[in-house]
């Protein structure tokens, strides 16, 4: 009787001291740190980086930005514009070693780009795994 309670608490404690921390959990958990410890953060003279979320619903990652100065304008950001700033989000994600994990699991990344001044959002895309072209699922 001893041995099996013995054991029933040794493999108690392995149970609970195993926890593994799953890649969503971990997702938002260094989401939240470094939101925490690094935002706002200026990226250039017209951007700051205001947070990062991950939305699990939607298996994705947000990126929230500021922009001020000659940016904070609807009418800067036309079309040739915004379709050049959307192909340099793209590249950074393709080309990002850092999220190569989360692009194997064909998560997506969401930018959105307020305006400091009145607060509407001026800039808004979501690069899928059908932009970035990784097979991936959860």
């Amino acid at each position: 009787m001893y041995r099996l309670l013995l054991l029933f608490f040794v493999l108690l404690s392995v149970c609970v001291g195993c926890h593994v921390e799953s890649f969503e959990d971990r997702c938002a958990r260094e989401a939240r740190f470094f939101t925490a410890r690094q935002c706002p953060r200026r990226v250039d003279a017209y951007t700051v980086m205001d947070s990062i979320v991950f939305v699990d619903s939607l298996y994705e990652v947000d990126y929230f930005y500021t922009l001020e100065g000659v940016l904070d304008d609807v009418a800067f950001l036309e079309d040739s514009v915004r379709g050049v700033l959307y192909d340099l989000l793209l590249s950074n994600v393709v080309n990002s070693v850092e999220l190569k994990p989360h692009k194997e699991r064909g998560m997506g990344f969401r930018y959105v780009y307020r305006s400091r001044s009145s607060g509407e959002v001026l800039f808004c895309c979501l690069i899928g795994v059908d932009d970035y072209g990784v097979v991936g699922g959860r």
